[in-house]
């Protein structure tokens, strides 16, 4: 028995295209995130064109730094409770409502943006923010269901290349989009991913059981909202050195992003000096 073990290959990891050709349900996830962060962008262009258009470019700024607040702050209050469900609930069924959601919640925005009332944007992209905090655990939960252990590399890199690639295609579009046919247009693209999406999901077979949860012991409402779970994870995350040296620069890298973001946004007009040169 201890001979056959030694003689044992860990099994090989397939190459991207295999991964889509071979797990149909994982293709479907795929696609269905690809269409909506697609749409993402329409809707984030979309939201800068209706605040852009508002004064000059500090009172720009800060709408535009208020958005992007918005955009990140409720995964991270949201997150433990999202987890929670993602784990009682079934993960399929929490992506396909949050989809559905999310597209009545984009809809909102244009008579909200022709109304001209600018706080109910912030509201708006709070909800749909809000909405996409629960779907992603959800959507992260169920990937080792669809995939091989093996495999599993090699699909999260896949989304990883895909996010890239949806950030220069959907920025693109969606530009065009605005030049020549209006926010509104960029819209009703977003919204039409959504469903999309939740049609797609619609066809995966795989349905899970949910995870059983003792219901004796301690913990209450910080078990309930996934604060305990979440107080283990910044033990877990102190306990281990290299663990917290990637999430310190992963946070350093997205505020880089924001930055440059904003750099992008105002280089048009502004010439920015550095040691003399513009």
């Amino acid at each position: 028995m201890s001979k056959d073990r030694e003689n044992e290959q860990p099994a090989r990891s397939r190459g991207v295209w295999e991964v889509l050709r071979v797990y149909p349900d994982f293709r479907r996830l795929y696609l269905a995130r690809l269409i909506s962060q697609f749409g993402d962008w329409f809707n984030l262009l979309a939201i800068f064109s209706l605040l852009g258009g508002r004064g000059g470019d500090v009172q720009m700024a800060m709408p535009l730094a208020f958005v992007l607040v918005l955009k990140i702050f409720p995964n991270f209050l949201l997150g433990p409770i999202a987890g929670v469900l993602a784990d009682r609930l079934d993960r399929r069924t929490i992506q396909i409502v949050c989809n559905l959601l999310a597209a009545i919640v984009v809809l909102m925005f244009i008579p909200v943006g022709e109304s001209g009332v600018v706080h109910w944007i912030y509201v708006l992209t709070l909800l749909q923010v809000s909405i996409s905090a629960f779907y992603e655990p959800a959507r992260q939960a169920i990937l080792p269901n669809l995939v091989a252990k093996e495999d599993l590399l090699t699909a999260n890199a896949l989304y990883s290349v895909t996010w890239s690639a949806m950030f220069a295609l959907g920025s693109m579009a969606g530009g065009l989009t605005l030049a020549f046919f209006g926010w509104e247009v960029a819209i009703l693209v977003d919204a039409a991913s959504y469903v999309a999406a939740a049609l797609i999901l619609m066809r995966i077979r795989f349905r899970e059981k949910p995870f059983p949860h003792p219901r004796e012991g301690k913990g209450g409402w910080k078990r309930l909202t996934g604060i305990e779970d979440m107080v283990e994870g910044l033990r877990y995350i102190r306990s281990e050195p290299p663990v917290f040296q990637v999430i310190l620069a992963k946070f350093g890298w997205g505020s880089m992003g924001a930055i440059t973001l904003f750099l992008t946004l105002f280089g048009q007009r502004d010439l920015y000096h550095i040691a003399g040169e513009g």
